[in-house]
C-alpha cells in the first residue's frame, strides 16, 4: 500500500483485510463494495500465487530445468480461472493443483465484485515474476502476478 501512495501521490487507502468468509458473507461484502466501484474507487487484492519447493511442502513436479516453465503453466491456469470470474472454477483449480496461494479469499471477493458489477471487463496481465528469477533458486520459489481489470470499452 505504501507503494500505491508513492506512485499515485496523495491518495487515500482503505485496507480491507479479508479473513474466512461464509458464502453469504462474501456475496454481501461484494454487493457493498460494488457500490463503491461505481463511484470510481480502485480495488486491489494482494496475494502471491505459488509457493513452490520442499520447504513449502509443495512439489507438484520435480525441481529441474523445466521447473520455471511448469511453474508458469501452473500459475497461468490459476490466472485464467480468475479471468472467468467463476469462483467455482477458481476453487476447483486451486483444489486440483493443491495451490499454495495465500490470498485466495481476497481474490475470490474481488472476482465476485467484478462479476456482479462489471460484466463487460478485460483482464490484463501487467507483470509476472518469480523469486527464482532473482535468486536462481527454483527449489525454493514464490511467484507473483499483477493483474489489472478495466471496462472492456476503456481497454486498449
Amino acid at each position: 500500500m505504501p507503494f500505491l501512495q508513492f506512485a499515485l501521490g496523495n491518495v487515500s487507502v482503505l485496507p480491507l483485510y479479508v479473513g474466512q468468509l461464509e458464502e453469504s458473507e462474501l456475496i454481501e461484502a461484494a454487493h457493498l463494495l460494488g457500490g463503491l466501484m461505481r463511484t470510481g474507487y480502485l480495488f486491489v487484492a494482494s496475494t502471491d500465487l505459488t509457493h513452490y519447493g520442499a520447504s513449502f511442502g509443495y512439489l507438484p513436479f520435480p525441481v529441474d530445468a523445466e521447473t520455471p516453465e511448469r511453474l508458469r503453466a501452473l500459475d497461468q491456469e490459476i490466472i485464467e480461472a480468475i479471468a472467468t470470474l467463476d469462483r467455482d472454477r477458481f476453487h476447483a483449480v486451486l483444489r486440483d493443483t493443491g495451490s499454495t496461494m495465500c490470498g485466495y479469499l481476497p481474490v475470490a471477493l474481488l472476482m465476485e465484485v467484478l462479476r456482479t458489477n462489471t460484466p463487460d471487463f478485460k483482464q490484463t496481465l501487467l507483470d509476472y515474476q518469480t523469486s527464482g528469477e532473482i535468486t536462481s533458486d527454483y527449489a525454493h520459489c514464490v511467484s507473483y502476478a499483477a493483474l489489472a481489470y478495466s471496462h472492456a470499452s476503456l481497454a486498449n
